[in-house]
């Protein structure tokens, strides 16, 4: 269980970041990424250095992808890039119809199963035999395209509540989950997010999450959405930024802190 010191720089930070962001971005700024400023006003660098765009699903996500052919130009990015582009009012258009966390999910199922026909031209096999490492990279394109975009604004504060959180070594590693948890679904703090191989095993981590962000609202007679959580990934509740992109900002300071 989250302590309630962390709970409530997490609610005060999600108020701006989930409710009311600083900056919105059209649809396609989030899907193929966008260069943002960082509390200087300069261009958000990496780690390295090197200015980078922010986009809803990083690299980091689609190297779990790998390729059957690697000198095809056509792999993970470029495939998931022309599915999004081509169902781009398909996605907005039903997302704007959701109102319950099961047609959401009955939503995402969709585009994962469409996703996944995509990514097999030039994805190997046996990396679609896990169900969240297909299911992370439609769970981060939902998550930032209801908390930023132009496009679903107006459908925000009612999509909130039915986000699933992305589910990743550091969802896995932070004190969301009691170690039996984890266990009883074949993950560790130290696994990837293709470990969690079934969909039960996703579903019950899921609901944990849900379980815990209800408690919290009934304890502290606020509305806790378990999306908020997710600022837990990065230790984002202690960062600068008023909307995920700019959360998501390599800070050097809170690195070596942490």
């Amino acid at each position: 269980m989250i302590n309630n010191d962390v709970v409530y720089k997490i609610f005060t930070r999600a108020q701006t970041v989930f409710l009311n962001p600083t900056s919105l971005y059209g649809y396609d700024d989030i899907v193929y990424g966008i260069y943002i400023n960082d509390r200087d006003g300069e261009i958000a660098r990496d780690k390295r250095g090197r200015k980078k765009k922010m986009c809803a699903v990083d690299s980091n996500t689609l190297r779990a992808f790998e390729r059957i052919d690697k000198k095809s130009k056509f792999g993970p990015k470029y495939l998931l890039y022309e599915y999004l582009r081509i169902h781009k009012d398909y996605i907005l258009s039903n997302l704007k119809k959701i109102h319950s966390q099961q047609e959401l999910d009955s939503l995402e199922i969709c585009i994962t199963n469409e996703l996944k026909t995509y990514l097999a031209r030039n994805v190997l096999k046996d990396r679609f035999m896990s169900f969240n490492r297909l299911r992370k990279p439609v769970d981060l394109l939902i998550e930032h395209l209801v908390c930023m975009s132009l496009e679903l604004d107006e459908h925000r504060n009612r999509l909130l509540n039915y986000l699933f959180i992305p589910l990743d070594s550091q969802i896995f590693a932070s004190k969301l989950f009691a170690k039996n948890q984890l266990d009883s679904v074949g993950v560790s703090p130290n696994s990837t997010f293709g470990d969690l191989t079934c969909n039960r095993a996703y579903y019950y981590l899921q609901k944990i999450i849900t379980e815990q962000a209800k408690e919290i609202s009934s304890i502290h007679k606020i509305n806790f959405h378990a999306i908020y959580f997710d600022l837990l990934w990065g230790i984002r509740y202690r960062k600068w930024g008023g909307t995920l992109f700019e959360t998501n900002i390599y800070d050097s300071e809170l690195v070596a802190l942490h």
